[in-house]
């Protein structure tokens, strides 16, 4: 199986990389040491750890460096053990926010097939969301800009505000477009501001076909 990487640009700022659960709603587990637990707020979220959200769930953690995860249901997202300062995708979808950091900074999101450059910026990320196209990535940005990179490709592809790209599996990154779903998801992280949960649902095998301006 080919393997890409997510990178981002965000601070170095502890030996271990950690934050906290912020909110929670329905069921979703940390799995810790081999040992699975209940996700409550302030559960704390450390190297090695992996936060899981059920069918019908969402979680919202916030890490010690400022950069804030909102985690859409069936997904599942780790910290690795060594210290990198990253997380890792393993499946689902997460919205990121990341704030503007220095240049010689750095912040890493991964899954099994991208890569994506950051420095400040919000994002969303979706990994193997359909049966048949399980290592396909598809992802947008709300506010900045993002370079994508895959195995195939040569030279980074800048992704602005407001545009998409899809990275099927083992091929190039599709061109940027203005999706018109990039618009109409439910980019709030923050509870005490409104609702938080995302429910417009993404047509992933039309994303290559439609043609949005």
């Amino acid at each position: 199986m080919r393997l890409f990487i997510l990178i981002f640009i965000i601070p170095l700022l502890t030996s271990a990389y950690s934050g906290k659960i912020g909110y929670v709603r329905g069921e979703a587990m940390i799995v810790s040491k081999g040992k699975s637990m209940i996700a409550k707020k302030d559960s704390v979220i450390n190297s090695g750890d992996t936060v899981k959200t059920s069918a019908k769930s969402l979680a919202i953690i916030s890490m010690d460096d400022g950069v804030v995860f909102k985690m859409n249901p069936k997904s599942d997202l780790s910290i690795p053990e060594k210290d990198d300062n990253s997380v890792t995708l393993n499946s689902g979808s997460v919205f990121s926010k990341v704030s503007k950091q220095k240049p010689n900074q750095q912040f890493k999101l991964r899954t099994p097939s991208a890569v994506i450059g950051v420095r400040g910026t919000e994002f969303f990320t979706s990994y193997g969301q359909t049966e048949g196209k399980k290592s396909d990535v598809w992802m947008c940005v709300n506010e900045g800009a993002v370079e994508v990179l895959s195995s195939k490709s040569k030279n980074p592809v800048l992704v602005k505000q407001g545009e998409g790209v899809v990275i099927p599996s083992g091929k190039e990154v599709t061109p940027p477009k203005k999706y018109a779903w990039t618009k109409k998801l439910n980019w709030n992280l923050d509870p005490e501001q409104g609702e938080v949960e995302n429910n417009v649902q993404i047509k992933y095998e039309n994303l290559l076909k439609e043609d949005y301006d």
